[in-house]
């Protein structure tokens, strides 16, 4: 049957809801807040397990072994980790980032548009390693210029600005 609990329950000892579909609701109906607080020991982990066929799928939750870094595993707690947050913010993938959407880094330091894969540096972009470029080009107010790099080492410059001079430099 049904039971009603008004105030505060406090149980010792683990809680198990048997049901074919077991569902536990929270209401809030006097425009209070409604939360589910999750209070582990200092070192240990406080977590929510979405299982499939009573096998562990996901675990979501703060490793308090792990300077209490909040974790999203595939699997238990700190086991194939998917995603880290630290207590700073910052976060760790452990795979592939897909952005269906556009892209950016602090607004916009570094834009990635969706639609076209335009992407735009504000700052220095440093490369290491074989690069190769291609329809390379700038423009800034009435200046603009194109830098072109050719397999055989051939660099060209092309500067327009009221007037056109090209620079090229080549590689003996």
């Amino acid at each position: 049957g049904n039971t009603s609990i008004a105030g505060t329950l406090s149980v010792t000892g683990d809680i198990t809801l048997s049901k074919s579909t077991p569902l536990v609701t929270i209401n809030s109906t006097d425009d209070t807040a409604a939360g589910l607080i999750l209070n582990a020991g200092a070192t240990t982990d406080a977590y929510v397990q979405y299982k499939s066929n009573g096998t562990i799928t996901w675990t979501v939750g703060m490793d308090g072994s792990a300077s209490d870094d909040f974790l999203i595993s595939n699997g238990a707690l700190g086991t194939n980790n998917r995603l880290t947050i630290n207590t700073s913010g910052a976060a760790t993938f452990s795979s592939t980032l897909a952005a269906i959407g556009n892209f950016s880094v602090n607004t916009t330091m570094f834009t990635v548009t969706a639609s076209n894969g335009n992407t735009a540096v504000a700052g220095t972009l440093g490369v290491t390693g074989a690069t190769t470029l291609a329809g390379l080009s700038a423009t800034t107010g009435s200046f603009s210029s194109t830098v072109s790099v050719t397999g055989s080492g051939r660099v060209s410059i092309a500067t327009t600005h009221n007037s056109d001079s090209m620079v090229d430099l080549e590689s003996s």
